[in-house]
């Protein structure tokens, strides 16, 4: 039975290796700085990283719909185009 363990064992870490290391994009935003306080703070006492927070997030936000969907919710929380 032990090498039953050890096959599962395997696969479930080539599964979770391949989630962390699919190709990811790197982006930069500001952030209001009590947001940004927030975000460390959770980060530091939740012992996480603040871009695995953000990823949480946007995977929580793009679940509650189509794209339409999401884009109400974002511009009935005061969404807008920001120019440099």
């Amino acid at each position: 039975m032990k090498g039953d363990f050890d096959h599962r064992t395997v696969a479930l870490t080539a599964n979770a290796s391949a989630e962390r290391y699919k190709p990811q994009v790197k982006l930069s935003v500001n952030v209001p700085a009590d947001q940004g306080d927030r975000l460390r703070t959770l980060a530091f006492e939740q012992r996480v990283s603040e871009s695995s927070i953000v990823q949480v997030a946007l995977r929580l936000l793009f679940a509650r719909g189509d794209d339409a969907a999401v884009g109400t919710i974002l511009r009935d929380h005061g969404a807008t185009l920001r120019r440099r």
